[in-house]
């Protein structure tokens, strides 16, 4: 049986940790706790175990790497930031609002530039890094894939 203090454990970790899905399987229950953002109250869901073990969990890849060849555009030099998960790539955070982001934005490593919804989770993507905006690579609306460059830095 998992219980409370053991899920708010979990909770406290994935804050601290700045995890955005944990799964976690204990005989026949399991729970599944999403997050959306530093700033929201995480979502606890319970259900009973599928006979197939869990997965175990994948740590995140960096969200700012050096251009590659194949992540340059128009022969810019510069770093990245790329997708830390699959989803839906928004630059604003409601259809109304200006843009998190955008081409000369100066960007710190608190900084939010986009929100990538999956799983109708909206979670906020930080620069963690300093440096100006100097290309968006996607836009708004599109599938981003793991690892997929969203915008390059001057």
């Amino acid at each position: 049986m998992i219980d409370r203090k053991t899920i708010e454990d979990f909770i406290k970790m994935m804050v601290e940790h700045e995890i955005v899905e944990l799964d976690v399987a204990d005989g026949e229950q399991s729970v599944t706790i999403r997050r959306a953002g530093a700033f929201s109250t995480p979502l606890v869901t319970t259900t009973p175990a599928i006979a197939a073990a869990p997965s175990p969990l994948q740590p995140s890849a960096p969200a700012l790497a050096p251009a590659s060849e194949s992540s340059r555009h128009a022969g810019g030099e510069g770093q990245v930031i790329r997708s830390p998960m699959v989803g839906t790539f928004y630059s604003r955070p409601n259809p109304d609002a200006e843009p998190f982001v955008s081409a000369g934005s100066k960007v710190s490593d608190s900084t939010v530039v986009c929100l990538i919804e999956a799983m109708k989770v909206f979670n906020e993507i930080k620069a963690e890094c300093r440096g100006t905006i100097g290309e968006v690579l996607v836009n708004d609306g599109d599938a981003v894939e793991y690892g997929q460059p969203l915008f390059r830095l001057k």
